[in-house]
């Protein structure tokens, strides 16, 4: 079953309605505005269709909604405001997440609309531009903030300090700076000031603002954050000397500074390849006999992390089946989970994949009373728009016609009807706090899934 076409008005009528999960259905065509009549909404997403036109301002009638999705979408136009007259998205005080990534949305981003208690902020793959508003920096609840891959100038707001609670920032692919610019004694290294919250963001897991237009020498507290676990400041005009802390975090994985204006590094002589450290591009590695490691363009291989299959007496399933972890023959449901801002960064970590992410899967199918004997994780990468893909397999215990009337569509959500709606938006993220320690991290898009039942397709959309 494929939903398709345009969202009719109608949808305006269903006024008690508070959770609204269309993800992945292939709808087209605008968002009505009677969209905004649908006051009593907490939950409400679009995720991966392919609406266009503009964000309804009427959305901002939804003033107890706590997450906004139109994520990955063809929207176009400004993010709507109120003006007095008329809503807009300022008006979602309660709002803990604004996902409106992967359009073609444009214009400034509204100061105003900085006025909730934001977790995640994803702007991402947009044509936005002007300047980041300081408002941004009063939302200090905030722990993933995207706003890469834009038209965005100008300083990056010197409060950004105050977001003591962020853990990913992606700024990359804007025309961005740190703070005033100056002369370099040497006139050729003009550059600007890198930002002093640059060693300030206790909590920074992940920054990304490669091809920024950011420039300076590098604090050494930067390397020093305790969970810091990816810096990517790739193709900027970054001067040396460069200098990691002597005391790095213990989490540092990788340290991209490809292609910037580094001509000496404090630790080369001590160096360790624990940390992947880049400096391709740099004028140190032009220099002659240079052999080091973070010179050559190399990277380390790594292999995913997949399920680990149990030692099975069978070796071998008849043609179309596999072997599942649990040594069973099976035809599985596969699909993929797609996350923008993991709490985490490495692809081979098995803790953070059989503790969490499957036990998490485990622990849904079994309390949604679905018949499924194992799941099975496979090939976690990053794909073009820097999202964590997670290819999934779910064997069952039923045929597979009967599993089948209950795994319909893309998404993943279970459906009671007579259950209070606080207790099915907990079961429609599932997965939201999965990080057993800090509960971050962006909610996974599971592509190929959806729990609902066959009969209750039926009642609500027809045959």
């Amino acid at each position: 079953m494929q939903l398709s076409g345009n969202l009719p008005d109608d949808i305006g009528q269903f006024t008690e309605l508070q959770i609204l999960y269309l993800v992945g259905c292939g709808f087209t065509g605008p968002i009505p505005g009677t969209i905004g009549y649908l006051e009593n909404l907490i939950f409400f997403s679009l995720n991966s269709n392919g609406f266009t036109g503009p964000i309804p301002a009427s959305i901002g009638n939804h003033t107890n909604l706590q997450w906004l999705d139109l994520n990955g979408n063809k929207l176009t136009g400004s993010i709507p405001v109120s003006n007095g007259t008329t809503p807009g998205l300022d008006l979602l005080t309660k709002a803990q997440h604004f996902h409106l990534g992967d359009n073609q949305l444009s214009g400034d981003i509204p100061p105003a609309l900085f006025n909730m208690r934001l977790i995640h902020l994803l702007l991402e793959n947009n044509k936005l531009t002007g300047n980041i508003p300081s408002t941004l920096g009063l939302v200090t609840s905030l722990i993933v903030v995207r706003l890469d891959r834009n038209s965005l100038r100008g300083l990056v707001p010197s409060n950004i300090n105050s977001l003591i609670n962020l853990q990913n920032m992606f700024m990359y692919n804007n025309q961005l700076s740190g703070t005033k610019s100056h002369r370099h004694e040497r006139p050729e290294l003009y550059s600007e000031v890198i930002p002093p919250w640059f060693s300030t963001l206790q909590a920074l897991r992940t920054i990304k603002m490669h091809k920024t237009k950011l420039g300076g020498q590098l604090p050494a507290a930067l390397f020093s954050i305790p969970q810091l676990q990816i810096v990517n400041l790739s193709s900027n005009r970054i001067i040396g000397p460069l200098n990691i802390s002597p005391n790095p975090s213990t989490q540092l994985q990788l340290v991209d500074l490809g292609n910037n204006l580094i001509g000496d590094f404090n630790q080369q002589s001590e160096y360790s390849t624990s940390i992947g450290l880049i400096l391709v591009g740099n004028p140190i590695c032009r220099e002659s006999g240079v052999t080091e490691s973070f010179c050559s363009s190399t990277t380390k291989s790594t292999t995913p992390y997949s399920t680990p299959q149990n030692k099975c007496v069978t070796a071998s399933c008849d043609s179309g089946l596999v072997l599942s972890p649990i040594c069973q023959c099976a035809l599985p449901y596969t699909g993929s989970f797609f996350f923008k801002a993991p709490f985490f960064s490495s692809l081979e970590n098995p803790s953070i994949y059989s503790s969490s992410l499957h036990d998490s899967l485990m622990e849904f199918f079994q309390n949604a009373s679905l018949p499924v004997s194992s799941v099975s994780l496979k090939n976690a990468t990053r794909n073009v728009d820097d999202y964590l893909e997670i290819k999934l397999e779910v064997s069952h215990t039923e045929n597979q016609f009967s599993l089948g009337q209950r795994f319909l569509g893309s998404g993943m959500y279970s459906f009671r009807q007579k259950e209070p709606a606080e207790r099915a938006l907990e079961q429609s993220q599932p997965f939201a706090l999965w990080d057993p320690t800090s509960g971050s991290g962006d909610v996974p898009q599971l592509k190929g899934a959806r729990s609902f039942t066959f009969e209750e397709l039926q009642k609500y959309f027809g045959d």
